[in-house]
C-alpha cells in the first residue's frame, strides 16, 4: 500500500523521515530538497553544477530516512523535470535502512542544464510491507550520511572500470591512427599534383633548377607531414622526427643547389 498525505505526516512525527518540511508533502508523495551534488567521494556536495549533454551527477538531499522493518521507499523524478530532460536513477530503500537520499541524475537532452541547490528534482513515496522482513537492510550503504561513491563495492568493480577505460582509451587512438592516416595520404596527393604540376611548367629552368624547385616542394610536404602526424599522434616521436629530418635535409639540398 502507498502512503497517503496523511501517512507521510505520521512518518514525519514518528522520525521516519528526518529534517523534513511538512508543507513539501504531497498527496502521496514528499518533495526532496537538494543538499548537494556529488561527482566523486573525495570532493564534498557542491552547490551548482552544469550538466552537458550525457553528463551525470549524484545528488544528496537534505531529508534522511530511517525506515521501520515494514516500510520502503522509493524515489522518483519530478514531471517537470522529466520534461526538461533529466533522467533519474535511484535504488529501493529496503525495510531497517537508514541513510541520507542519495540518486543519480542525467542530461538525456541535447542542451547543457544548470542544476542548482535551490532547485528540486525529485520525490519519496512510501509503501507498507506486508508483514515486518526477517533481516532488515544492513548492507553497504547503511547509516550514509555522506556520499560514499561505491562503498565497499569499489574493489570489486574497479576491474571492469578499468576495461571499460581501456576501450575508450583503444578507440581515441584508433580514431587519432585514422584521422592522421587520411591526412597523410592526402598530403601525398596533394604533393604528387604539386610536382607534377610544377615539372610540367618548369622544363625550361634547367636541371639544376628542377631539382631544387622538387626539393623545396618535398620538404615543405615532409614537415608539414610531420607536423599533422605531431598532432594526431604526438606519442609517436618517430612519426614526427623523420619526416622533419628529411624536410630538413631536403632544405640543406635546395639552398646548397641555389648557390651554384
Amino acid at each position: 500500500m502507498v502512503y497517503s498525505d496523511t501517512n507521510i505526516k505520521g512518518l514525519i512525527h514518528d522520525g521516519v523521515l528526518q529534517s523534513a518540511d511538512e508543507n513539501r508533502v504531497g498527496v502521496i508523495s514528499y518533495d526532496l530538497r537538494t543538499e548537494g551534488f556529488y561527482r566523486s567521494k573525495d570532493e564534498g556536495g557542491k552547490p551548482l553544477v552544469t550538466l552537458q549533454p550525457g553528463d551525470s551527477v549524484f545528488v544528496g538531499t537534505v531529508e534522511t530516512i530511517s525506515l521501520p522493518d515494514d516500510v520502503c521507499a522509493t524515489v522518483a523524478l519530478r514531471n517537470s523535470r522529466i520534461r526538461q530532460g533529466l533522467q533519474l536513477a535511484a535504488p529501493v530503500y529496503f525495510p531497517g535502512h537508514s541513510t541520507r537520499i542519495f540518486f543519480r541524475l542525467t542530461n538525456i537532452s541535447a542542451d547543457a542544464i544548470e542544476l542548482t541547490k535551490a532547485d528540486s528534482f525529485a520525490q519519496v513515496m512510501f509503501s507498507s510491507v506486508e508483514g515486518k522482513v526477517e533481516k532488515p537492510y544492513s548492507g553497504a550503504f547503511s547509516g550514509e550520511m555522506d556520499y560514499s561513491g561505491m562503498g565497499r563495492y569499489e574493489q570489486q568493480y574497479s576491474a571492469q572500470m578499468q576495461k571499460i577505460d581501456k576501450k575508450i582509451d583503444d578507440l581515441k587512438s584508433l580514431e587519432s591512427r585514422i584521422y592522421g592516416n587520411v591526412m597523410t595520404i592526402m598530403t601525398i596527393i596533394a604533393a604528387v599534383f604539386s610536382l607534377v604540376s610544377v615539372n610540367t611548367q618548369s622544363w625550361h629552368v634547367g636541371l639544376t633548377g628542377i631539382v631544387l624547385v622538387n626539393a623545396v616542394i618535398v620538404a615543405s610536404f615532409s614537415a608539414l607531414a610531420g607536423l599533422l602526424t605531431l598532432v594526431t599522434r604526438p606519442k609517436q616521436k618517430s612519426a614526427y622526427v623523420i619526416p622533419w629530418v628529411a624536410a630538413a635535409v631536403l632544405y640543406v639540398v635546395a639552398i646548397t643547389l641555389a648557390f651554384i
